[in-house]
């Protein structure tokens, strides 16, 4: 079994890489029927009323519907999948008691707090 750094070392898509049990905590989905993406939505992230990342998904290296074909080429993608890519500038470190505030352009927010791992 590969364990997640080999596949980043394997320059493997995000998805792959850094997906493990418990590794995502997902907000209410929004169906792009309901709401399509523009292209120019924001992503804010905040640890501690502190902002760590404030960018325009317009500056992704690829666009939404390339990073969908490309791993739809590698696995089966079914309705509700979530894919999981890179993210902006000002990715740091959470620790337990960390709050977490994200944010996708008004359309999502999610509130966290980050808890001690299972033993």
């Amino acid at each position: 079994m590969i364990c997640k750094k080999q596949y980043k070392d394997k320059g493997q898509p995000w998805t792959i890489s850094k997906s493990f049990d418990t590794s995502a905590v997902v907000s209410e989905i929004i169906s792009t029927t309901d709401r399509p993406l523009e292209g120019n939505e924001n992503i804010l992230l905040k640890v501690n009323n502190e902002t760590r990342q404030d960018c325009s998904i317009s500056k992704l290296i690829y666009n939404p519907v390339e990073v969908v074909r490309y791993l739809s080429s590698m696995i089966t993608l079914e309705k509700g999948d979530l894919i999981f890519t890179g993210t902006p500038s000002g990715v740091s470190r959470v620790v337990p008691g960390d709050n977490i505030y994200a944010e996708l352009s008004c359309l999502i927010h999610l509130h966290a707090k980050v808890v001690s791992e299972k033993k």
